[in-house]
């Protein structure tokens, strides 16, 4: 996390600091706004984690369901991309024997970067994935029962 230099005793203060121990005020734009880690369910208003699919109550969060589809479709996309790179690149070596040399380098080059770019298509997607998984299968927070 970034980190705030007072400038009137030069102390070092966190990035979320509005006021320094000497008295100083920040201003609002130096204030480092934290990120939310956490979301209100709707319907019974239950702090959850961020990638929770689903709350204790039963409400279902849309917007993690239409991340997780936008996710997958980038992890398929990223493999057609890698196949159509290494496609390519195969291709180039063809051409290469032929004796077709300018033609070898831009092929080659497009397709080692299509390739590259679907690699870490997937590789993203999937990470992002992995985290909601993971988050869906943490506990549900306690009801009071009365």
């Amino acid at each position: 996390m970034a980190r705030k230099v007072c400038p009137a005793c030069k102390k070092l203060n966190g990035g979320s600091a509005t006021e320094c121990s000497c008295g100083h005020t920040f201003e609002a734009s130096s204030i480092v706004a934290a990120r939310r880690t956490t979301k209100r369910c709707p319907s019974c208003q239950v702090e959850l984690p961020r990638l929770r699919q689903q709350c204790g109550c039963g409400y279902a969060f849309s917007d993690i369901a239409e991340l997780r589809d936008e996710l997958v479709s980038r992890v398929h996309l990223g493999w057609w991309y890698m196949a159509l790179g290494a496609v390519i690149v195969a291709g180039t070596v063809g051409a290469f024997l032929m004796g077709v040399s300018v033609l070898f380098i831009f092929a080659s080059f497009f397709g080692v970067t299509l390739g590259v770019r679907g690699l870490t298509m997937r590789v993203d997607a999937l990470s992002v994935l992995r985290d909601i998984g993971k988050s869906a299968r943490s506990l549900p927070s306690a009801k009071i029962v009365r």
